[in-house]
C-alpha cells in the first residue's frame, strides 16, 4: 500500500500533460486519439484500447493467454480485428502476466510500427521493475507511463523517449 502511494506522489510530480510533450507523434496522439472524449465504458486500459486501435490503423492483436473476455469486447466494437498473429500491431500485457513475460518474447512478436500496452506497471516493485526494463530495450523508441499501465512504441524512425504522462 505505501509502494503504490510513493509511487503515485513521485508520478503527480514527473508527470505532465500534452503541453509538457515535445514529440510531435506523442503529442498528435495524446490530443487527437488519447484526450478525445468518446462514449466508451469501462477501465482506463480498455478505454485506451478502444480509442488507440482506430486512430493508430491496427489490424492485429495479440493477447497473451487469449483473454477471451477482452477479446469478446474488443471484437464487439472493431469486428475486423485478426489475433494471435505472429507480428501483431497491438499486444496487451495484462497485470497478471508482466513478470511472466520477457523482452524476447515481446520483441519476437512485434514489428516496427507495434504498440504494447501494459497493464498494472506501478502496483508493486516488480511490476516497475519489469516496466522499467522494457523501457530500455534498444527496440523501444517511445514509452509512455500513465501510471495504470504504460505504453511502448517501436518506431525506428524516431529518437529514444520516455514520457510521463496524465491521462
Amino acid at each position: 500500500m505505501m509502494y503504490a502511494v510513493g509511487t503515485y506522489l513521485k508520478f503527480l510530480f514527473q508527470s505532465t500533460n500534452q503541453y509538457g510533450v515535445h514529440s510531435p507523434f506523442v503529442y498528435d496522439y495524446l490530443t487527437k486519439c488519447l484526450y478525445k472524449r468518446t462514449a466508451y465504458k469501462g477501465g482506463k486500459i480498455l478505454k485506451i484500447l478502444l480509442k488507440s486501435i482506430p486512430y493508430l490503423k491496427l489490424q492485429s492483436v495479440l493477447l497473451k493467454d487469449n483473454n477471451s473476455a477482452l477479446a469478446k469486447r474488443l471484437s464487439q466494437v472493431y469486428p475486423f480485428l485478426q489475433y494471435d498473429s505472429s507480428a501483431a500491431d497491438l499486444i496487451v500485457i495484462e497485470k497478471n502476466q508482466l513478470l511472466q513475460i520477457g523482452p524476447s518474447w515481446i520483441e519476437k512478436h512485434c514489428h516496427d510500427e507495434s504498440m504494447i500496452l501494459m497493464e498494472g506497471i506501478h502496483q508493486s516493485k516488480n511490476f516497475s521493475a519489469v516496466w522499467e526494463s522494457f523501457c530500455k530495450q534498444p527496440w523501444v523508441s517511445v514509452s509512455i507511463d500513465f501510471y495504470d499501465g504504460g505504453i511502448i512504441f517501436l518506431r525506428k524512425e524516431q529518437a529514444k523517449q520516455h514520457f510521463r504522462i496524465r491521462i
